[in-house]
């Protein structure tokens, strides 16, 4: 019975378990995003799988993350974003990487959770603000005749009625 087994080098080994084309594409790929983003070394220690996971999306990714980096305030929403070969739907699936990989470069905490348009929050994206729905019941301060009307928030904040009144009801 066999005790143990020995290789001489990481070639043999990696020809014993069949790995050898994926270890290749994995230095290759490893290698690439390291020599534009050294300061990942420390995220692909901890997650090394996520090299070849990730290996249809890698140049899309870094699309996003330089984007980003050279826009600190897009100003625009998401799916307004205009990144040669980078479709918005692809940011909006791939917001949770993105957002570790900045992280990583930038030596913060990732968010702990999307919800609330927190990456939106963080990375300086507009998004949806909350609507607030209301009626004029005075004709003389309806707005250009209308008088059933829905702002957000910060429309609403700075809308200027003159009204001596409100109802607020649910």
């Amino acid at each position: 019975m066999p005790v143990e087994v020995r290789f001489d080098n990481l070639e043999e080994y990696l020809n014993f378990i069949g790995k050898s084309g994926e270890y290749e594409k994995f230095v290759l790929i490893y290698y690439e995003i390291i020599a534009k983003y050294p300061k990942l070394k420390g995220l692909f220690y901890k997650k090394p799988f996520w090299v070849l996971e990730y290996s249809t999306v890698w140049s899309r990714i870094f699309k996003v993350i330089d984007f980003l980096a050279a826009n600190k305030e897009p100003n625009c929403y998401i799916r307004e974003l205009s990144i040669k070969g980078v479709d918005t739907k692809f940011v909006e699936k791939y917001k949770k990487l993105i957002d570790i990989i900045l992280s990583e470069i930038h030596g913060v905490l990732p968010l702990g959770s999307l919800s609330n348009f927190a990456f939106e929050k963080r990375y300086k994206f507009y998004y949806p603000l909350p609507q607030i729905r209301f009626r004029i019941l005075d004709k003389k301060l309806f707005i250009q005749g209308l008088s059933d009307l829905e702002l957000s928030v910060k429309e609403f904040a700075n809308l200027k009625m003159g009204c001596k009144k409100v109802f607020i009801s649910k």
